[in-house]
C-alpha cells in the first residue's frame, strides 16, 4: 500500500510539474501572437508567413534598384570605380 502512495505521491508531483510548464508555455504562446499582432499587424502564422513572403518580394525588388541607381552612378561619375 505504501508502494502505491509513493508511486500516486510521484505522479501528481509530475502532473503539478507539467501544468507550471504548460502555463510557461501559454504565456510564451501569447507574447509571440502578441508581437505577431504589433509588429506585422496580423493574427495567424499564416498571415504572418504570407507577410513575410511579400517582404522578402519587396526586399528584392529594393535591392535591384539600389544595383541599378548604383551601376547608373558609376558609369556617370568614374570615380566610384576606385
Amino acid at each position: 500500500m505504501e508502494k502505491i502512495q509513493k508511486k500516486l505521491a510521484n505522479i501528481i508531483d509530475r502532473i503539478e510539474e507539467e501544468k507550471k510548464d504548460l502555463a510557461v508555455l501559454e504565456g510564451q504562446h501569447k507574447e509571440a501572437f502578441k508581437n505577431l499582432r504589433e509588429i506585422l499587424g496580423v493574427d495567424t502564422l499564416d498571415l504572418a508567413e504570407d507577410k513575410l513572403s511579400g517582404m522578402e518580394v519587396e526586399l528584392k525588388e529594393l535591392e535591384k534598384e539600389i544595383r541599378s541607381g548604383y551601376k547608373e552612378l558609376e558609369e556617370n561619375y568614374s570615380w566610384l570605380k576606385e
